[in-house]
């Protein structure tokens, strides 16, 4: 690949609701956010060639689209327990037009 210099802005304003419940020992703390990134640049063209190809052969291009706006959501639970365990879990939802991500977490920590 050859090289490319290309910068995007992409902005996500987004909201986020929790609440904390207080357990014996243990605090657990869920939460919602949802939100919407907007990129400034939608569409980009990598040009390519084949390794050991002769640079008579030339080139190809590749074009990268990706969607001008998405729309975000995250969902999660974290765990807090008095003796210092932490346990949390996420899953988030990225979605625009033709495309579509989900992504989910679990993660463990003790604190000393």
């Amino acid at each position: 690949m050859q090289g490319s210099n290309h910068t995007s802005v992409i902005v996500s304003p987004t909201v986020e609701i929790g609440g904390r419940f207080t357990l014996d020992d243990a605090v657990l703390r869920p939460f919602l956010s949802a939100g919407v990134s907007f990129n400034s640049n939608d569409a980009r063209v990598v040009k390519s060639r084949f390794v050991g190809a002769a640079l008579q052969d030339g080139t190809f291009q590749t074009y990268l689209n990706s969607p001008a706006v998405v729309g975000n959501v995250t969902a999660g639970l974290t765990f807090y327990a008095a003796n210092g365990f932490e346990a949390k879990a996420e899953y988030a939802l990225s979605a625009g037009e033709s495309f579509l991500v989900q992504r989910g977490s679990l993660r463990f920590a003790y604190h000393f």
